[in-house]
């Protein structure tokens, strides 16, 4: 019997499905990319500058990076769950560091680093300390699902806003303290070398 005139194609809620999964996994890293480009020109509007600009996105990869290492390690497979954490991890932990930084930004002007910082840690630091642990509690209910993709989203997701936190409160420290040391370092040496247009300028 010659069935070379006859075509067929899967179909299904299983089909259905596994599409499903295939574009949403193809465009893992793509819609990453977006989020961070996105987020990158909008902080580079805020703060008019494409340097704050980069130092604000450094601390923002660790909670992506973190939550691939993790996968790696107990072999949790790229899902419709996982696939959508890093995007939404990212949304949800620049807003700590616009947070500490707006602080440190604002103080900055009237006095020195370090008593910037520790101002910024009294009013800022508290507060993305308990949004953080609301947050990590809210998603690791999720953790008890019997559903895998869930349980998967909640625990990666607790892991990305913790180490979003650890990473704001350690790194972007002392990245805006280097900062500051290179661009006062930087002026005392054109004052040094140029004393008559400092004084022109003043």
């Amino acid at each position: 019997m010659d069935f070379s005139e006859y075509s067929w194609a899967l179909s299904g809620n299983g089909k259905m499905f596994s599409d499903q999964e295939n574009l949403i996994m193809a465009d893992l890293f793509k819609s990453v990319g977006v989020s961070f480009i996105v987020i990158f020109i909008l902080m580079a509007i805020l703060w008019k500058s494409l340097i704050n600009s980069s130092l604000c996105m450094l601390p923002n990869l660790a909670p992506v990076l973190a939550m691939f290492i993790i996968m790696g390690i107990f072999s949790i497979w790229l899902d419709i769950g996982t696939a959508m954490i890093a995007s939404i991890t990212v949304g949800i932990a620049v807003d700590d560091t616009i947070h500490i930084f707006e602080g440190f930004f604002r103080r900055i002007k009237s006095m020195d680093v370090k008593q910037a910082l520790l101002e910024t840690y009294q009013e800022s630091g508290k507060a993305i300390i308990i949004t953080s642990f609301i947050l990590s509690a809210q998603f690791s209910v999720l953790t008890f699902s019997n559903f895998i993709p869930l349980r998967n989203f909640g625990l990666l997701t607790t892991i990305g806003i913790i180490t979003a936190l650890v990473f704001d409160l350690v790194l972007l420290p002392a990245l805006l303290i280097l900062k500051s040391s290179t661009f006062l370092t930087l002026n005392m040496s054109f004052t040094a070398d140029c004393p008559s247009l400092t004084a022109l300028a003043a």
